[in-house]
């Protein structure tokens, strides 16, 4: 075979190479506008995976926690797992601590809130529970239980609380 036949040949396949990969990257290109599909790791894709994830974010936001004890405060869910809690109670600061999904709308807490100086007893207490989200996801309610631990961390079994926690979450007004 002569070289200009060998030639013609290998352009003739590489142009069709090319046209194929070509065909391929539009077809692909298509697809993926149609779909709303892209390169984007956080894109939807409308599975099962979405439903979970879509479910264990489903805590994430602020609420309002009217306390039955009378110490109304606020909670916020981070997406990262963390949170932090706040109420007008005087002898402790702020709350501090994570969240986890359980499953479904079921998430459980736990976080922590140091004696402020001022106070006779020194310490912190630590706040954990569960909650279920109701099925419009702006109300939760479950178990809360209070733990006082002094300051090196030992548990005083004379102090302790269990209280219904429920919230409502807090939703722009327009």
């Amino acid at each position: 075979m002569s070289k200009s036949k060998v030639f013609t040949k290998r352009v003739i396949l590489a142009l069709t190479l090319s046209l194929a990969m070509a065909i391929c990257f539009g077809i692909t290109s298509s697809r993926s506008s149609a779909s709303g599909a892209s390169l984007n790791a956080t894109a939807g894709q409308g599975g099962i995976l979405d439903i979970i994830q879509r479910q264990k974010m489903a805590i994430v936001g602020s609420w309002s926690i009217p306390d039955p004890e009378g110490i109304p405060g606020l909670i916020t869910f981070h997406a990262d797992g963390t949170l932090i809690e706040s109420d007008v109670d005087h002898t402790f600061t702020a709350g501090h601590g994570t969240w986890a999904h359980l499953g479904g709308t079921q998430y459980a807490y736990t976080f922590m809130q140091r004696k402020k100086d001022d106070q006779e007893q020194v310490g912190f207490v630590v706040v954990y529970g569960t909650v279920n989200l109701d099925s419009t996801g702006t109300q939760f309610s479950g178990p809360l239980h209070f733990e006082f631990k002094d300051t090196t961390g030992k548990v005083d079994t004379d102090e302790g609380l269990d209280l219904k926690f429920e919230g409502g979450r807090i939703q722009i007004r327009q």
